[in-house]
């Protein structure tokens, strides 16, 4: 009975904390309409900062407390709404949630790179060694502070947002912003003064969850990530449910701590990690019971998606597997082994197109997809390249299954769902000893290091790395075809429709649900493909596929255009490669940083980078003489290589500036051309556009309201023209020109 009374009491703490956190969480959703992934982020940066105020630097501690609660916490809230949250109208809910788990992953790398990793920070309890006895129970004071500033703060969010003018305003600017501002509400300052409380709460939280471990950046992050399923649990709105989440978390957190370790030798090792999924496994029920959310309406973005052709993809296929062949030989197998990850990465991240990119669907667990492709490569030990086939149907069944709970839910809720999946894999299911079903063993990864073997055909050996290299290449250029072929059919265009109106897709009596759960298993198959190759590459453990170890993946897709296939491109060489590192040493501490911060820019620039480089490369594609010429000096350049006339570093130097220059000498030929046709200028001028952001792929007005509340422009002709994939011809010789 003592455990029993001794556990509730530390799980009430316990609870108390959640509740601190989730509550900061609620507050900032139901008042500005956006989900902060990065809500444990800011607490273990306060945090951090707190140790570093009243530890390190020795300040008192109500001085310290009063500079990263009061002063840094609503600074840093007020400067990101101000700064990022603002520039996000007219975007997407996915951008949005982007921005925010950007944002997360530059936090985390800040905080590596500000604190050294490798040094223990340990953080006393407040009123450390003070105890008070309660019916023969021991109960520390940090727990009773963690009580009364719970209740605390439930009580003030309550007097705030239905006592207060200040926080009518803020539940009247979500409901209806452009009615609140008419009203004489300001809607940005309502929000910004959400953000401030919100992230004065994450870093309270932040400060009293601390000394319950050792100050580490990754730990601190996902232990106040848990309380996301005790906001779900209030279904991101109710204050008062989230409190009652918080303690059903806490409660079941304690208990299972205390009982489960008494569980019998032979069934220890399969619970040891299912303490540290519990709050995973509840966000993944909570989800699971919630009400079926209903299809949404058409919503209008700033984003868009290029449909590619084939010649261009074929192309671009071809340039992959070629410029592999070209520079395999050229490479010492020291750099083949550091660069071997580029290919499985890049497939991983092509995985993403059709379903976050074409479908809208926020999926956290595509590395863990590629980890169950993986498993099942390595389990299958076939030396045959079909043996990818079996990592896919493997990934694939997984992702229908972690799908079939997600039809009933969008948006935030689908990026939660696989978010928890992807921690109770990590947490529990990846932690699993050897066991047997039937007379089958099962390990899964094999005491900690899968174990490929490399694949081999008739005359043809791939098990060496250079062969293993180009290998992956031509399996990379395989995926990225098949997503193109996706993106071009009729089920890619169903998928953009869901995207962007899932009520009116299901109104022409297309099944919704089947798009979805197909799309998710397409996606998983590509990612276990991915996962397979990047076993074979190098060692993969159960840490090469963690959680955190995708967001990178996820940012760099998205900074790149996450509905573009060259963006698989791009990740795979810059997280897969040491290019970065050998030309910027120690790059490595700055990696997470500069992909995190880069993200939280989107709002600008929604469609990625590669939107930008759309026009460069169309312009060198359209100039025969300045392709060929562009070829034939990266053959030159390749060919003074081999013949070892200079390193591998001048010749990247070399070869990067000949790709900058061609379409700037692209350019300056289509300048002082011939005067272009009235149609090519249109096209130009619409490009221009888009690459300027002012129509950004958009008509003059909505296309109901073409010629009533507008001039009906040329542009608006041409990207009518565009969506609809209309093409001109001329009437015999009178060179009247018809669109058909």
């Amino acid at each position: 009975m003592d455990t029993f009374l001794s556990l509730t009491v530390s799980g009430l703490a316990t609870a108390a904390i959640y509740a601190v956190a989730a509550s900061g969480l609620v507050l900032t959703y139901t008042t500005t309409g956006t989900f902060n992934f990065a809500h444990g982020a800011i607490g273990m940066i306060s945090a951090f900062l707190y140790w570093q105020l009243r530890f390190d630097w020795g300040w008192p501690t109500p001085v310290a407390l009063v500079a990263v609660l009061l002063v840094a916490g609503p600074l840093f809230g007020m400067g990101l709404e101000r700064v990022v949250m603002r520039r996000l109208e007219g975007t997407s809910e996915i951008t949005r949630l982007v921005v925010t788990i950007a944002l997360l992953l530059g936090l985390l790398g800040l905080s590596v790179f500000i604190w050294d990793p490798g040094v223990g920070r340990p953080m006393r309890n407040f009123f450390a060694g003070n105890v008070v006895e309660v019916g023969g129970i021991r109960i520390p004071w940090h727990q009773f502070v963690a009580l009364a500033v719970a209740a605390a703060v439930a009580v003030g969010l309550r007097i705030l947002l239905y006592r207060t003018r200040s926080g009518v305003a803020m539940r009247a600017s979500v409901d209806n912003r452009t009615l609140a501002a008419l009203n004489g509400a300001r809607p940005e300052r309502s929000a910004m003064l959400a953000w401030a409380i919100g992230c004065s709460l994450a870093a309270l939280s932040g400060i009293l969850i601390a000394p319950t471990l050792t100050l580490s950046a990754i730990p601190l992050t996902l232990l106040i990530i848990n309380a996301y399923g005790a906001a779900v649990f209030g279904r991101l709105k109710s204050l008062p449910m989230t409190f009652v989440g918080a303690l059903v978390l806490g409660l079941l957190n304690d208990y299972a701590i205390g009982y489960l370790t008494e569980l019998p030798d032979d069934l220890e090792p399969y619970f040891r990690g299912f303490v540290a999924a519990i709050p995973a496994i509840l966000l993944f029920v909570v989800l699971l019971v919630m009400p079926a959310s209903r299809l949404g309406g058409v919503t209008r973005s700033r984003e868009i998606s290029v449909k590619p052709g084939w010649g261009g993809s074929l192309g671009l296929a071809a340039a992959v597997v070629i410029g592999t062949a070209m520079i395999t030989p050229l490479l010492r197998t020291s750099d083949l082994v550091s660069i071997g990850r580029v290919w499985g990465l890049a497939i991983i991240g092509v995985s993403m197109v059709p379903l976050i990119g074409l479908c809208g669907q926020l999926s956290l667990c595509q590395l863990t997809f590629a980890a169950w492709g993986a498993i099942a490569y390595a389990h299958l030990q076939w030396d045959n390249p079909l043996a990818l086939g079996w990592a896919a149907l493997v990934a694939g069944a997984v992702g229908a299954l972690v799908a079939l709970p997600a039809l009933r839910l969008k948006g935030i809720y689908v990026a939660l769902a696989t978010a928890a999946f992807a921690v109770l894999c990590d947490r529990w299911l990846f932690q699993f000893p050897p066991f047997s079903i039937g007379s089958h063993e099962f390990d899964l990864f094999q005491n900690g290091t899968l174990e490929v073997v490399r694949p081999r055909l008739p005359g043809v050996d791939f098990s060496g790395p250079k062969a293993y290299f180009l290998f992956a290449s031509i399996v990379f250029a395989l995926a990225l075809l098949a997503v193109v072929a996706v993106r071009r059919s009729t089920f890619g265009e169903r998928l953009i429709a869901i995207k962007e109106g899932p009520a009116a897709v299901a109104t022409c009596g297309i099944d919704v649900n089947a798009a979805k759960v197909a799309v998710f298993a397409l996606s998983a198959a590509i990612a276990g493909v991915g996962g397979a190759v990047l076993s074979g590459a190098e060692p993969a453990n159960n840490s090469t596929f963690d959680f955190v170890a995708g967001l990178p993946v996820l940012m760099v897709m998205v900074i790149g255009g996450v509905a573009s296939v060259g963006s698989a491109i791009a990740t795979g060489i810059f997280l897969g490669s040491p290019l970065m590192s050998r030309i910027f040493p120690g790059f490595e501490r700055w990696q997470n940083i500069l992909v995190g911060f880069s993200g939280v820019g989107l709002g600008k620039n929604p469609n990625g980078f590669t939107a930008d480089l759309r026009r460069p490369s169309t312009l060198v594609k359209r100039d025969p003489v300045v392709l060929v010429g562009m070829l034939v000096a990266l053959l030159a350049l390749w060919g003074m290589r081999t013949a070892e006339l200079f390193t591998n570093g001048p010749y990247v130097v070399a070869s990067l500036a000949v790709l900058l220059a061609a379409p700037i000498v692209a350019g300056r030929r289509a300048a002082t051309a011939a005067p272009v046709t009235e149609a090519e200028e249109t096209r130009e001028a619409v490009d221009a556009a888009r690459l300027a952001g002012a129509v950004d792929g958009r008509l003059s007005a909505p296309p109901e309201l073409l010629g009533l509340t507008a001039p009906f422009q040329d542009t608006d002709v041409a990207v009518l023209d565009e969506v609809i994939d209309l093409v001109e011809i001329h009437d015999g010789g009178r060179g009247d020109r018809v669109r058909i």
